[in-house]
């Protein structure tokens, strides 16, 4: 009964936890701090959305059903899945330190950012021109949407975290002498 209770804890952890990272995503790209980035990222992701819907209806798919699995996959994977990645590990090996969800998460959600483009990680040689200052705000705003992510799930389920794989098995013998 205490594992089921404890992924009951784990998902809710999760579902608040990438509640609170979507709302302050949607914050930082919507401040004025931001910069001209924000509407910048928001009108590449409107044309995206456009062009989706516009050839899924072509392919005779429902436009409103690909939109919205669209838009639920653009925030499942910079929010939810660098937090739910972090969140297993931790939990399986009972790894309960803030510093550690907080960092794990910011690093995924700025690799997140990276592998969706917004930033050349890549760029050893010097070849390809630097980074522009949007796609830096927009790799810092992942990175810091990843450590509101940790703390909230650090708040809600992470101090209790379980390390299920470092407890030995109920019926293995004692140690010898």
């Amino acid at each position: 009964m205490n594992a089921v209770w404890r992924v009951v804890v784990i998902a809710f952890g999760l579902i608040v936890a990438a509640g609170a990272g979507l709302v302050f995503l949607v914050s930082a790209l919507a401040s004025a701090d931001f910069g001209e980035a924000g509407p910048e990222i928001i009108a590449q992701f409107a044309l995206f959305a456009w062009l989706f819907t516009f050839f899924s209806a072509e392919q005779g798919l429902d436009p409103a059903s690909m939109l919205g699995l669209l838009i639920a996959s653009l925030i499942i994977v910079p929010v939810a899945m660098p937090g739910a990645l972090v969140a297993i590990l931790a939990e399986a090996f009972g790894w309960r330190s803030l510093t550690l969800y907080m960092t794990a998460n910011a690093a995924l959600g700025a690799l997140a950012a990276a592998a969706a483009g917004l930033y050349d990680v890549m760029n050893l040689d010097q070849t390809a021109p630097a980074a522009t200052p949007v796609e830096s705000r927009a790799v810092l705003v992942m990175a810091a949407t990843g450590g509101v992510v940790g703390l909230v799930y650090w708040l809600v389920a992470g101090r209790k975290a379980s390390g299920f794989l470092n407890r030995p098995a109920l019926n293995s013998p004692p140690p010898g002498p």
